[in-house]
């Protein structure tokens, strides 16, 4: 994990059977996670993934991964908290460092994987 200027960046690493899509959600709810145990009073989450964003928005949805998130996200704001989620265009140069780090995840042969905690769904 890395810090800088009020930017934090996670790498990890799933099985090759996980899609893009569980991929870009369960970083979504990593990200969550990683939230909830702060106590800032503010955060944005920046994704390029517009299908787990919609998902998300989606209510009635019934993937575990965006139940979680969106869960998660209830808590934080019942803390009086404040959680946003930007979509941002893939190829541009604000997600240039987001393409690195996964880069850097997918060529990290001693990161176990975490696919124990994505749903096949």
């Amino acid at each position: 994990m890395g810090e800088r200027r009020g930017i934090i960046s996670l790498t990890f690493s799933l099985d090759p059977f996980c899609t893009v899509f569980q991929s870009e959600l369960y970083a979504l709810h990593r990200a969550i996670l990683l939230i909830k145990s702060k106590t800032e009073p503010k955060f944005s989450v920046f994704n390029d993934s517009k299908a787990s964003l919609e998902l998300l928005m989606y209510s009635k949805a019934k993937h575990l991964l965006a139940k979680s998130v969106r869960e998660n996200i209830s808590k934080i704001r019942a803390e009086n908290r404040e959680v946003q989620l930007f979509w941002l265009k893939a190829q541009t140069a604000g997600n240039e460092r987001a393409d690195e780090l996964a880069k850097i995840a997918a060529l990290r042969s001693d990161m176990p994987p975490d696919n124990d905690k994505v749903p096949l769904s």
